[in-house]
C-alpha cells in the first residue's frame, strides 16, 4: 500500500539488501533443485529395456520406455515409394533379419516450407518439421504395454495440414504418452502428401498409375491393414479401432469413411474441425496434373519420376497460386466452407465411388458411430485485433449491409461478455461450426450408428488474451498434453481438468463407441441437437449460441 511516510533509503543499504534478497532467491533455488534431484528414483525415466521388443510380419521391433509407457517411432508400414515407385501404390515393407531399431522418428513427406515469419503463431503452435524424405511411410506406438491384458482400444492419428503439408510429429499435441495412459493403443501415421500423393496420372501413365490420384489417400488404408495385423503384439484391440484426425486429418477421416477399400479397418471414427469437401473430381485434377507437367517441362512418366521432389512441388505451389480465387482465410465467408484449390483426393469411381458428404453421409461406414466438433474462434490469428468499427466492415464484408447488423446483435446476445476483438474471433469459426452441424445432419439422417458433437469454447489467457480459441487449439485436450503444449494452453489447473475430461471421453468412445461416462452425459445428435461444449464447465448443451447460427442460416 501507498505510504505517508518519506522513503529514504541510502544506496549501500538498497545494495545491501539487493544482495540479501539475491542470496535467499539463489539459495532457495538450490534447494529446489537438490529436492527435485532428491526425488528421483535411481530407475530410469527413460530406458530401452528388452521387453520393449515386438515381433511385426515384417520383423522385430524394439523401443523405448519413457515413465512406463511403451513407445515405438519410425515404424515402417510400407515400401519404398520413391524413384521407379513415385506415384504407385505402396506395398508392404520388405521384411528384415534381426531386431530393428524404432528409437526415432522418420522422415516427412517433401512439402511446401513453412512460414515462420509471424513470431506469435511461431510460439504457440511450436511445431516440428522434421526431416523430409519420400519414403516416409512410417507409424509410431504409444502403448502401456506390448502385453496389455485385456487389449485396449485402438487410436489412429492422421494429422492436419490439408493434404500437402504436416506430419505425424508436426506439433508437440501428438505426443501419444498421456494419451495412451486412460486406457488407449495410439498410433500416428506419415504418409504421401501434395502432388507426391494426389497426382492423377490415370490420363497419362497407363494401368498401373489409375491411383496415382489417390496414392496418398490409399497409404493410409495401407497403414490400417497393418494395424489390424498387428497391433496386438502392441497390446491393441484390432477389433476396436478408432481413426481420428483434425482439419486435413479430419478430412482424411471423412475420406476414409467413404472408401470401400477401408471398410472394416476402423470401428469409430473422430472428426474434429474437418467437416468440409475432401475430395476433388477426377476431370479437375487431371486438368491439374497437364498444367504440372507442362511448367515442368515434362511430357511422359520417366520426366516426373526424375524432377526432383522440391522441383515437383514448386511446380504445384505455382500452378494452385495461378488460380486463386476467393478469401485467403478459409470459413469467412456467409456460404458453405470452399477451401482454396489444391491437391485432394480423387474421385475416381473406384478408389473413392462418390463425392462423400455432398448429400448424404456414405453408405459404407453407416455403422460407424462418429464424433464431429469444431472449435470457438477457428481461423482467428493472435495477431488480429478489431475494435467495433473493424468488426462492423468485417460482417458487412461477409453478411452484406443488410444483414451485418443482425449478426453484430446475434453475437452480442450469445457472447455478452466477449470484446470486439473476441467477437470477431468468434465470427471466424460461424461457418466450420455450420459445416459440422451437417456433417451430424447427414449422419443421423442414414439411421445407423449414431453421432455425437462437441463445440470447444475454452481460451486461455496468453498474449494479453488475444489467443483465443484457434484452429488446432482442441488438439492438446484430446491428447491430454496442455503440459507438452504449454505455450498454447497455458498449463493451468482448468487446462487440464477439460483435458482429462475430454481425453477420458475420447477414449471411451473408442472402447465402445460411446463417448458419455458416469461423471459426463454426452448425448447423441438428434433432433435437439445437443452438443459437448468443452470449456471451464464442460457438459451437453441444446443448440449453444443460438442466435449466431440462427441468424447466419436466415432463419430470422
Amino acid at each position: 500500500m501507498p505510504s505517508d511516510e518519506p522513503f529514504d533509503v541510502s544506496r549501500r543499504s538498497l545494495f545491501g539488501g539487493a544482495l540479501a534478497t539475491a542470496a535467499l532467491v539463489a539459495s532457495e533455488a538450490s534447494a529446489q533443485r537438490h529436492d527435485a534431484k532428491a526425488s528421483l528414483a535411481e530407475t530410469p525415466q527413460v530406458a530401452t529395456p528388452i521387453d520393449a521388443t515386438v515381433e511385426t510380419q515384417s520383423g522385430r521391433v524394439r523401443g523405448f520406455t519413457r515413465g512406463g509407457t511403451y513407445i515405438f517411432r519410425g515404424i515402417p508400414y510400407g515400401g519404398k515409394v520413391s524413384g521407379d515407385r513415385r506415384f504407385l501404390p505402396a506395398t508392404s515393407p520388405e521384411p528384415w533379419t534381426g531386431v530393428r531399431s524404432t528409437l526415432s522418428l522418420g522422415p516427412t513427406c517433401p512439402q511446401p516450407a513453412r512460414d515462420w515469419s509471424n513470431d506469435e503463431m511461431a510460439f504457440i503452435a511450436d511445431w516440428n518439421d522434421g526431416h523430409p524424405g519420400e519414403d516416409c511411410l512410417t507409424l509410431n506406438i504409444w502403448t502401456l504395454s506390448p502385453r496389455h491384458s485385456p487389449a485396449l482400444p485402438v487410436m489412429v492419428w492422421l494429422h492436419g495440414g490439408g493434404y500437402v503439408t504436416g506430419s505425424a510429429h508436426e506439433q508437440p499435441a501428438y505426443e501419444g504418452a498421456r494419451l495412451a495412459a486412460h486406457g488407449a493403443v495410439v498410433v500416428t501415421v506419415n504418409h504421401r502428401l501434395g502432388a507426391l500423393g494426389f497426382m492423377d496420372l490415370s490420363e497419362v501413365a497407363g494401368a498401373s498409375y489409375a491411383g496415382s490420384g489417390n496414392a496418398g489417400i490409399t497409404d493410409l488404408v495401407l497403414a490400417l491393414q497393418w494395424v489390424r495385423a498387428n497391433i496386438a503384439q502392441f497390446g491393441g484391440d484390432p477389433s476396436r479401432v478408432t481413426i481420428f484426425g483434425q482439419s486435413g486429418g479430419g478430412g482424411k477421416v471423412s475420406t476414409l469413411m467413404a472408401m470401400p477399400h477401408a471398410k472394416g479397418l476402423f470401428h469409430r471414427a473422430i472428426v474434429m474441425s474437418g467437416s468440409f469437401p475432401p475430395t476433388q473430381p477426377q476431370a479437375t485434377a487431371r486438368e491439374t496434373t497437364r498444367a504440372v507437367m507442362q511448367r515442368l517441362g515434362v511430357n511422359d512418366l520417366a520426366g516426373l519420376q526424375a524432377v526432383s521432389a522440391d522441383a515437383l512441388i514448386a511446380a504445384g505451389q505455382a500452378e494452385f497460386a495461378s488460380r486463386s480465387t476467393g478469401p485467403s482465410i478459409p470459413g469467412l465467408t456467409a456460404g458453405p466452407i470452399r477451401l482454396p484449390r489444391t491437391w485432394a483426393p480423387v474421385v475416381d469411381g473406384n478408389i473413392i465411388p462418390e463425392a462423400p458428404w455432398e448429400r448424404s453421409a456414405p453408405a459404407v461406414s453407416r455403422d460407424v458411430p462418429l464424433i464431429v466438433g469444431s472449435v470457438r474462434d477457428e481461423f482467428r490469428l493472435s495477431t488480429m485485433v478489431v475494435d467495433e468499427a473493424g468488426l462492423r466492415k468485417r460482417l458487412q464484408g461477409i453478411y452484406g449491409p443488410e444483414k451485418a447488423p443482425l449478426m453484430l446483435a446475434a453475437l452480442r446476445k450469445d457472447f455478452p461478455k466477449l470484446s470486439m476483438n473476441d467477437l470477431g474471433g468468434v465470427v471466424s469459426g460461424i461457418a466450420w461450426r455450420v459445416a459440422a452441424l451437417r456433417q451430424l445432419d447427414l449422419k443421423k439422417a442414414q439411421g445407423g450408428a449414431p453421432a455425437y458433437g462437441y463445440w470447444f469454447t475454452y481460451a486461455p489467457d496468453l498474449l494479453d488474451g488475444r489467443v483465443g480459441v484457434p484452429h488446432c487449439a482442441d488438439i492438446a485436450y484430446a491428447f491430454d498434453n496442455c503440459e507438452r503444449t504449454d505455450q498454447l494452453t497455458g498449463n493451468t489447473m482448468t487446462a487440464n481438468k477439460i483435458a482429462d475430461v475430454m481425453a477420458a471421453a475420447f477414449v471411451r468412445f473408442a472402447a465402445d463407441g460411446n463417448p458419455a461416462g458416469t461423471d459426463l452425459a454426452w448425448p447423441r445428435h438428434g433432433e435437439a441437437v445437443e452438443t459437448m461444449i468443452f470449456d471451464r464447465s464442460s457438459g451437453a448443451k441444446n443448440k449453444p449460441a443460438p442466435n449466431i447460427y440462427a441468424t447466419h442460416l436466415n432463419e430470422v
